[in-house]
C-alpha cells in the first residue's frame, strides 16, 4: 500500500539551481506526492520560478515569498504545518539542491514499509562529485546511552521522518534564549529530538546515495554555526516514546 508523501523545499537566490532541483523530483518514479515550498527574499528570480513551477504542476504548493529572510528552520516548519495526513513521510529537498537518483523516493518508500520506521537518514554527494562526509551508522553505544547530542553528527541527507514525529517537537526547541528562529546548524535542531524519541528500532539508515548538495558554507557562517550548534547540543533530551 502506498504511503502518503510530501517534499518540504526551501530557499533562497535559488534560481540558478532550482530547474535542476524540479526536474530530480518530476522524474522520480512515484508520483503521488505533494511539494511545499517557502522562499526567502532572494536578488535573482526564485520567487517567479517556484509560482511558475506551481502553475505547470498542481503537485506544487508556494507556502511562503518571504519578503524579510526568515531561515530554513522557520520555513521547513511553515510548510510542514500544511501537511495534515500525521502518516505522511516527510523528505527535504532544499530549492538549489536536488534528488540524486529517480528512485529516491521509491527507496525510502520501501524503507518505511520494510522496516516499520519513523524515520530516515542518509547518503549524499556535492555537486562536485565529491562524496559527503557526515553520513554513518550511529554506535549501539550511543542509542544505549540516548547520547546523540554528545556524538558526532552522523545524521545526513536525504533526511526523511513520520509528519506526527515532527510535531512532538517542541515549538521552543526551534528557537534561540531571545525568542527568535535557529538560524544555523538547524538540522541538529530537529533530528536530534526525533532520533532520542524513536529509538534505534525506529530509525533507518539508508547507504543509496539519494540527495545532491550543492551548498558552499561561506566563512561568516560557521562561527553563527557553532554557536548555534553549541546551543542545541545542549538542550534537554527528549525521552524515547512507544507507540
Amino acid at each position: 500500500m502506498s504511503l502518503p508523501k510530501a517534499v518540504i523545499a526551501v530557499g533562497c537566490n535559488c534560481e540558478k539551481n532550482i530547474d535542476k532541483w524540479f526536474r530530480s523530483i518530476i522524474q522520480q518514479t512515484r508520483k503521488d506526492f505533494n511539494c511545499f515550498m517557502a522562499v526567502d527574499s532572494s536578488a535573482d528570480k526564485t520567487f517567479s520560478a517556484v509560482e511558475k513551477i506551481a502553475q505547470q504542476d498542481q503537485r506544487f504548493h508556494v507556502v511562503a515569498k518571504n519578503v524579510v529572510g526568515q531561515g530554513a528552520l522557520y520555513n521547513r516548519y511553515v510548510c510542514t504545518q500544511k501537511v495534515k495526513d500525521p502518516e505522511t513521510i516527510i523528505m527535504h529537498l532544499d530549492l538549489d539542491d536536488a534528488f540524486y537518483t529517480p528512485k529516491a523516493i521509491e527507496i525510502v518508500e520501501q524503507a518505511y514499509q520494510d522496516n516499520d520506521c519513523w524515520l530516515t537518514y542518509g547518503s549524499y554527494t556535492h555537486g562536485d562529485g565529491k562524496p559527503g562526509g557526515w553520513n554513518r551508522v550511529i554506535p549501539d553505544e550511543v542509542w544505549k546511552n540516548n547520547s546523540h547530542r554528545k556524538n558526532i553528527w552522523s545524521t545526513s541527507a536525504l533526511r526523511t521522518f513520520k509528519k506526527w514525529l515532527w510535531d512532538k517537537i517542541k515549538k521552543e526547541d526551534f528557537l534561540l534564549p531571545d525568542g527568535t528562529w535557529i538560524r544555523r546548524g538547524t538540522d541538529m535542531a530537529f533530528m536530534f529530538p526525533m532520533i532520542e524519541m524513536a529509538g534505534k528500532d525506529r530509525v533507518k539508515y539508508i547507504r543509496d546515495i539519494l540527495y545532491l548538495y550543492n551548498y558552499s558554507h561561506r566563512p561568516q557562517d560557521r562561527k553563527m554555526e557553532d554557536r548555534s550548534v553549541n546551543y542545541v547540543r545542549n538542550l534537554k533530551i527528549y525521552d524515547k516514546i512507544e507507540r
